[in-house]
């Protein structure tokens, strides 16, 4: 369970010229699956959301309840909205909270992986309260982020870490990382007129369902991208919807929960669905 940390200098090589972010959170853990768009507008604001799960090996018996903390490695003119919103679940309940900007965090990110290149800057953030993923089933992380109106390529990158000294690289550092995804690239593009619709409230019913589910919202038309994932990550059903609203079969998929994701243009939603 543990990680080496043999390449670092590669590491560092690549998050100086790319827009990632870092999460840190108690417990052993790790990144179970993101969804964030592929292209988005200049100056528009986009949804990431990360989800987490255990990672227990059977190496480890001392857990100990610690802060989360959250970094984003920014292009200058970037911003991130405070606060950020998690919860975690457990069998029978679920935590929820918030990450607030913390200039800490911007300090021990520049001592670990400077020098940056010049345009880039680290935001940082720490959760209000002490927390403990021990037991959990799954975790989730609600970002969003606003472009300026510089348009390109850019790619982001996933991190998860703790202030427990199990993932720390001596003890003098305040936090430890756990662990990484790969590179998730985004595009920052004026075509097709995209349009922001990310904050516009939309509904998936019944839920709980038996398979057969509808989802409303007003705007629908253009190109919107329904998609279905497992808790693994897994991709299930994938269709566009075209109608303000529009019957999605989910009939052929077993019992459980599910992820519902909407993307139109590059604007991200999601909400869970269960399946009876």
């Amino acid at each position: 369970m543990k990680k080496s940390f043999t390449n670092n200098k590669r590491l560092r090589k690549h998050l100086i010229i790319c827009l990632g972010i870092i999460l840190f959170i108690s417990g052993c853990y790790k990144i179970a699956y993101i969804i964030q768009p592929t292209q988005v507008n200049p100056e528009s604001t986009f949804n990431v959301t990360i989800c987490i799960e255990p990672d227990y090996d059977g190496e480890r018996d001392d857990y100990f309840p610690s802060y989360g903390i959250l970094g984003i490695l920014l292009p200058e003119g970037w911003t991130v909205e405070d606060s950020i919103e998690y919860v975690i679940n457990w069998q029978d309940s679920s935590l929820g909270g918030f990450i607030l900007q913390n200039d800490g965090v911007d300090v021990f990110l520049d001592s670990i992986y400077a020098p940056r290149e010049p345009g880039y800057y680290w935001w940082g953030a720490k959760s209000i309260d002490v927390m403990t993923l021990f037991g959990m089933e799954d975790g989730f992380i609600y970002i969003k982020i606003s472009t300026d109106s510089v348009l390109g390529d850019f790619k982001l990158r996933y991190f998860l870490g703790d202030t427990d000294k199990y993932y720390k690289r001596n003890s003098e550092d305040p936090f430890g990382i756990k662990d990484s995804s790969d590179f998730m690239p985004i595009k920052v593009d004026l075509s097709d007129g995209v349009k922001s619709w990310s904050q516009v409230e939309w509904n998936v019913y019944p839920n709980p369902s038996n398979g057969e589910v509808f989802v409303q919202q007003d705007d629908l038309s253009g190109d919107v991208t329904l998609k279905v994932y497992d808790l693994n990550g897994r991709l299930q059903k994938s269709t566009v919807l075209c109608e303000s609203l529009s019957r999605v079969d989910l009939s052929t998929l077993s019992k459980g929960t599910y992820i519902i994701s909407l993307e139109k243009k590059g604007d991200l939603k999601t909400k869970k669905i269960i399946i009876q």
